[in-house]
């Protein structure tokens, strides 16, 4: 239940500020059609709507079964991979519908030179890996 609805949400307030924002808060819009840091620019277009459809589909898939394999000691786990779920949604929806996701947030880091175009699904992205990586940080070591 809680993925589920965790992601919806996260999808929910992804696309609701892409409709509310351009109207209301003067933000500029911009579509990203290349995927993360326009990484998949040689590709055609075809050719990137059937990869971001795949990478999409694959994802979802793999969460879901990490969720129902979840042991209860790491039930912790469901409600940053349900951000990070919704968070992927929405951007894949934003591939479905408009052919791009549609990045609405202009964070400046250094004028004119380092600039990141993001929306609130990136945020999402972010913040659930923040969170995941928080809840490992006392995790037992691994031997190799």
């Amino acid at each position: 239940m809680a993925l589920t609805s965790v992601a919806l949400l996260a999808v929910a307030v992804d696309q609701a500020s892409k409709l509310l924002i351009p109207d209301h808060l003067y933000l500029q819009v911009a579509g990203n059609p290349l995927g993360p840091l326009g990484s998949l620019e040689l590709l055609p277009p075809s050719w990137r709507a059937v990869f971001f459809a795949v990478v999409t589909g694959a994802f979802v898939v793999f969460v879901v079964v990490l969720v129902v394999r979840l042991g209860p000691a790491q039930r912790a786990q469901v409600r940053p991979l349900a951000l990070l779920l919704g968070g992927v949604l929405s951007n894949g929806l934003d591939r479905l519908v408009r052919g791009q996701v549609i990045d609405c947030v202009l964070l400046r880091l250094t004028p004119g030179v380092l600039q990141i175009w993001l929306n609130l699904a990136d945020v999402a992205i972010v913040a659930a890996l923040a969170w995941l990586i928080w809840l490992h940080r006392g995790a037992p070591k691994v031997a190799v």
